[in-house]
């Protein structure tokens, strides 16, 4: 299984949109989808159970939630925190079917508490070995209840802050996605965000070999993921926003150089910073050429479809060059190789 995480150090830049989109065309192509809502907001689990829902208010889908027995991913990790364990054939979080192939890891209004109990489990690591469990605790959930579900592949949605939790469900995936709308807010979070993640990384490997030492949940990576690339959202939404003015229902002429900065900036950062695996940066083009004759029908479902296929190819890419890798490591004994060096081996391939 493979799992991917929608991050960025911002909110209404499209991660809950993007995410339940991307889990929506994968199922549909395919895939064994689990996605799963990490966000306090629960957004992510009303636009999935909206229909089931009277209204969208947040007491109903409470409600929904306790009909139907379903557990999140917060009240997992506070279970194990409370017991030291977890059956995993009794005691992991529920999911909902949406679909045959599409399950639902519904998410907590509480979920950002988690933040405080893992940096507590940090800061006492040496006076109680048992926290040195906590902080791999949210990914060993997840990849067990897509291993009991048998996704193929699992989509996190996140929140914009990057405290504890974010950062070790960051590191304990394979692969991440970064949303980033077509303003220098967003461009300016998105430099935000690599300068963070780079601090999380050196935080990370400080303390592995100390998470090393858990008697029950180890770390399930010794590296960080690849970044697939930048997502900005598909032309239809952007005739439908009027955010600060730089994009509106009609793509005028004078909005043209803002955009061709703004793709500058971003690509910049993605190459130096990020590293993704898209070669040119973004995981689809912003084409704004087919806007200005007006809204085109199929422009939002086509970009989506052109996002799924490339997230596809640079995954099974990445993961062949991988393995390939591991195979040499295990003769030489051997960590893999850091991800800018198998970025290389990826774009001569």
């Amino acid at each position: 299984m493979t799992h991917i995480m929608v991050i960025q150090a911002k909110g209404g830049v499209c991660k809950t949109t993007t995410t339940y989109q991307l889990a929506t065309q994968l199922a549909r192509s395919g895939k064994r989808v689990l996605v799963v809502d990490a966000d306090g907001q629960m957004d992510l689990t009303r636009l999935f159970v909206r229909d089931a829902l009277e209204t969208v208010d947040q007491d109903d889908c409470f409600h929904f939630i306790k009909r139907h027995g379903l557990t999140s991913l917060y009240e997992a990790i506070e279970l194990f925190r409370h017991q030291g364990h977890l059956d995993p054939k009794t005691e992991l979080p529920k999911t909902h079917a949406i679909e045959e192939n599409l399950h639902l890891l519904v998410g907590h209004f509480d979920t950002t508490m988690q933040d405080e109990h893992i940096g507590a489990a940090l800061n006492t690591l040496w006076a109680f070995p048992c926290n040195r469990n906590i902080p791999s605790v949210p990914s060993w959930i997840i990849r067990q209840v897509s291993a009991a579900v048998a996704a193929d592949i699992v989509l996190i949605d996140t929140n914009p802050n990057q405290g504890l939790l974010n950062a070790f469900l960051w590191w304990g995936s394979d692969f991440y996605v970064v949303p980033c709308l077509p303003t220098d807010f967003s461009a300016h979070a998105t430099r935000t965000l690599a300068a963070r993640l780079k601090q999380r990384i050196a935080q990370i490997t400080n303390i592995l070999p100390e998470l090393d030492k858990a008697g029950y949940v180890k770390p399930t990576s010794r590296q960080p993921p690849r970044c697939l690339g930048i997502m900005p959202p598909p032309p239809q939404s952007l005739l439908n926003s009027r955010c600060t003015g730089l994009v509106c229902n009609n793509l005028h002429q004078q909005q043209e150089p803002h955009l061709t900065r703004w793709k500058r900036t971003i690509l910049q950062i993605a190459r130096e910073e990020l590293d993704p695996c898209a070669k040119d940066g973004f995981l689809w083009d912003l084409d704004t050429s087919a806007m200005k004759d007006g809204p085109l029908s199929d422009t939002h479902r086509d970009h989506i479809w052109v996002g799924v296929s490339n997230i596809l190819t640079y995954m099974a890419t990445t993961l062949a060059v991988s393995q390939e890798e591991g195979e040499e490591d295990d003769e030489e004994d051997t960590l893999p190789l850091h991800p800018r060096k198998r970025r290389k081996l990826i774009h001569n391939t």
